[in-house]
């Protein structure tokens, strides 16, 4: 009898492209997968070979669009949903025919599921991975310290919130870190630890397996007309006029040396809908992005210079990193690009040292690995 997984994604774009390729590489060899997303990636899901299972509660990521840049919101609304799937999923589903449950990083519901129903569990990072010290020595907590002072009294009520639904659930104690990391039974991170900040103080459990690119590489054919810049600002923002607002401030910038994915039409500017981003970035010189990890690496994989103008404060973190690197500029707001682009081979000189690191990596094959130890663990 076939060993069977469930699979809790987060129905986000980055986040489903990152994990496919492992799907499909357990499905492949035996495993039965059963994939929880939305309608939105339903094919993408069943063209791997996974049994797709749609989520019976609101998991749409993209009302989380104007919560992503503040912390305080975003835990909010993610508690909430967590929450709301945790009371849903409990007893919804059979676990005892699984042998494993997967699931994505923003996704601690089934983490405590995981914990309740006794399963083997692990969970799959597609950002970076943060603890203590990365919390604490980075951009992330000292860019939001005012933000915590002045919303000291909803994060002490959130954090009561969360103890007591863990209390009433009898699920494992909480802890503030949980805020952060979601961590299972093991953890795979799908970035090399040479771009992990603080790597070597994160537990034995933690596995930093690179990238998937390779595979994803291999599955986008499409050709695309060749552009001297190519912006991107990631699955949930396409959609926000805002941005495009933003965009248009660029000066200097030849128009018709332009691409945008986004769902505004511009005049004199090439726009998308959608793009095998792969594929795209072969025939571009500069690539302008948000900080996505997906986007960031991709870039470096494929030796393109890169300018991140991010918009959440992991994305900041993602953009800190490339810049000290120098493998990547950082700037925060579109207008300053003009300035940034002279000096753009200066400050991406190990560009090239890093594509190799990543090239080095075979995160689809090595995340599998893992996964297949574990299960067969105990037999």
């Amino acid at each position: 009898m076939n060993k069977k997984i469930i699979f809790f994604s987060t129905p986000a774009y980055g986040h489903i492209i990152s994990s496919i390729p492992v799907v499909e590489k357990l499905v492949k060899e035996g495993y039965e997968v059963d994939y929880f997303s939305t309608k939105e990636y339903e094919d993408i899901v069943k063209n791997v070979g996974a049994k797709y299972l749609e989520y019976e509660v609101d998991f749409d990521v993209k009302k989380l669009e104007k919560y992503t840049s503040n912390f305080i919101e975003l835990f909010k609304v993610l508690t909430e949903t967590n929450h709301k799937a945790y009371k849903y999923y409990e007893n919804k589903i059979n676990y005892k025919e699984y042998d494993l449950i997967i699931y994505d990083s923003m996704c601690s519901f089934a983490k405590n599921i995981a914990y309740k129903k006794n399963k083997k569990s692990i969970c799959i990072e597609t950002t970076l991975a943060y603890n203590v010290f990365v919390f604490f020595f980075s951009n992330l907590f000292w860019n939001n310290i005012i933000l915590f002072l002045k919303n000291m009294g909803k994060v002490i009520r959130l954090l009561k919130e969360e103890k007591l639904f863990r209390k009433k659930k009898e699920l494992k104690k909480f802890k503030t870190i949980d805020l952060f990391v979601n961590s299972g039974d093991k953890t795979i991170v799908f970035s090399p630890k040479e771009l992990q900040p603080f790597y070597w103080t994160f537990n034995k459990e933690f596995y930093f397996v690179g990238t998937t690119i390779k595979e994803r590489l291999q599955t986008q054919k499409k050709k695309y007309k060749s552009y001297k810049y190519f912006i991107s600002v990631g699955s949930v923002y396409k959609a926000n006029p805002e941005i495009v607002k933003e965009i248009l401030k660029i000066k200097d910038l030849e128009k018709n040396s332009i691409a945008i994915v986004t769902n505004e039409k511009i005049k004199d500017i090439d726009t998308y809908d959608f793009v095998e981003q792969i594929a795209f970035l072969k025939n571009i010189e500069i690539f302008i992005n948000h900080g996505g990890l997906n986007s960031v690496y991709e870039a470096i994989y494929l030796n393109k210079k890169q300018i991140i103008i991010p918009v959440q404060e992991e994305q900041r973190l993602t953009a800190i990193i490339c810049k000290n690197k120098k493998i990547g500029i950082y700037t925060k707001k579109y207008k300053n690009i003009s300035k940034k682009i002279k000096n753009v081979r200066k400050r991406t000189k190990n560009l090239d040292r890093y594509s190799k690191i990543i090239k080095s990596y075979d995160g689809t094959i090595i995340a599998y690995n893992i996964i297949d130890k574990y299960i067969k663990e105990g037999e």
